[in-house]
């Protein structure tokens, strides 16, 4: 696996302290609709282990949308520290990492992309198929359905009167379809690689511009380098059956 420039001298000792990073560079005029979905309580519900697989990647790819890498590298680094110590790992922490890579990928962080690449194995444990877990693509086309969020022109009604819990249902897709990406004993869609990646992208386009911003996302320049804990090398793996 290639890491470009590895950086281990700066990693601080608690997970807590690069939450609190990103919240601290977080910015606040960037997206009304993005800082009011964070809310209030984001602090805890970050340090909070039981929402880590649910909220990591959501606000991940939620500062990824509105352009603030030095957020998303914070949250790569806090849950590295969190899970630097384990031989293995069960699949909710697996779910954190497809998205990351999703994130790395658009911000060019290419040493953290290349960390986060890895194909999920089935591990003997049953999982929802990728057909009942992403259940809103934007790229659906049944305007008649529940939950057909809109247009990147214009958006569903549903949306328009309720934009903080629709863009959570948004962001957990892209969540979903990032984590199945990398997990093909579950894709009964018969997607491809490309096939998700045209999704995210939609998916992408259109949360920008319900978030204030042009849809396509900018290139930003390449940054290799990453931060892991003397001796990690990869991510723990899988564990069987969990």
């Amino acid at each position: 696996m290639t890491q470009g420039n590895t950086d281990i001298s700066t990693l601080a000792a608690e997970p807590s302290a690069y939450v609190d990073q990103a919240l601290k560079v977080w910015d606040k005029k960037r997206s009304k609709l993005a800082t009011k979905y964070l809310g209030r309580g984001i602090r805890k519900e970050l340090n909070n282990r039981k929402l880590m697989n649910r909220m990591f990647p959501r606000v991940a790819v939620l500062a990824t949308l509105t352009e603030q890498p030095e957020v998303v590298i914070s949250l790569f680094r806090a849950f590295i520290i969190d899970v630097s110590d384990l031989r293995e790992m069960n699949f909710l922490g697996w779910e954190i990492v497809g998205p990351f890579r999703w994130c790395a990928e658009q911000l060019n962080l290419t040493g953290y992309h290349d960390f986060f690449d890895e194909t999920i194995e089935y591990n003997g444990f049953r999982r929802l198929p990728a057909s009942r877990e992403i259940t809103q693509p934007v790229t659906r086309e049944d305007r008649m359905t529940m939950g057909w969020l809109g247009t990147v022109e214009e958006p569903a009604p549903t949306w328009v009167r309720s934009p903080v819990p629709r863009l959570d249902h948004l962001l957990r897709d892209m969540c979903l379809t990032a984590t199945y990406r990398q997990y093909p004993y579950f894709n009964d869609l018969g997607w491809s690689l490309d096939d998700y990646d045209a999704e995210l992208r939609e998916d992408a386009r259109f949360a920008r511009a319900r978030l204030g911003f042009t849809p396509d996302m900018p290139t930003f320049p390449e940054n290799p380098e990453i931060h892991l804990p003397e001796g990690m090398t990869r991510m723990p793996r899988l564990s069987w059956n969990t």
